[in-house]
C-alpha cells in the first residue's frame, strides 16, 4: 500500500513514543466507538 510507505509512515516508525501513543489512541478510539454501539456510555455516565 503507498499508504504505509509514504513519509508519515517512516516518521512513525522512527519515533517509538509516538508510535505507542498512536496505538493507544487507537484503542481508545476504538474502545469510545465499540461502547458507543453498544450503549455503554448512556448506561455508565448517565
Amino acid at each position: 500500500m503507498p499508504l504505509f510507505n509514504g513519509p508519515i509512515a517512516s516518521f512513525i516508525r522512527k519515533h517509538r513514543l509516538i508510535r505507542r501513543a498512536a496505538l493507544i489512541g487507537g484503542a481508545l478510539v476504538g474502545v469510545y466507538f465499540l461502547g458507543a454501539s453498544q450503549g455503554w456510555w448512556s448506561r455508565f455516565l448517565f
